[in-house]
């Protein structure tokens, strides 16, 4: 086992954040999510969520686990954050993260 992977609970492993160019990249697993971090220092992040079981807030109907969603939140030159909701995705034959149409 890698030095820079330690392990956790029920199996999992903890990666610790990589740092390249001034961003870091996270991976970050909870009971319910997921979680895929991209910074880059300046309070710019892209986030990639995905839900291991149904939200609280939401109708078990709605719930799709094989689905990662996206949110942006970019810093202008005056410090105002902005965020949107980035659309939906999959993970392909490959394990690559490829946006669903609509």
């Amino acid at each position: 086992m890698s030095a820079a992977m330690q392990p956790c609970k029920r199996g999992r492993m903890v990666v610790p954040p990589i740092q390249r160019k001034g961003r870091v990249v996270s991976v970050s697993e909870s009971r319910r999510t997921t979680n895929l971090a991209i910074l880059d220092g300046l309070g710019n992040q892209d986030t990639f969520t995905r839900w291991a079981a149904t939200p609280e807030n939401q109708c078990h109907s709605f719930w799709r686990p094989g689905v990662w969603t996206f949110h942006r939140v970019r810093v202008d030159a005056q410090g105002n954050a902005w965020s949107m909701h980035g659309g939906e995705y999959v993970m392909d034959d490959f394990g690559f993260l490829v946006k669903v149409p609509g």
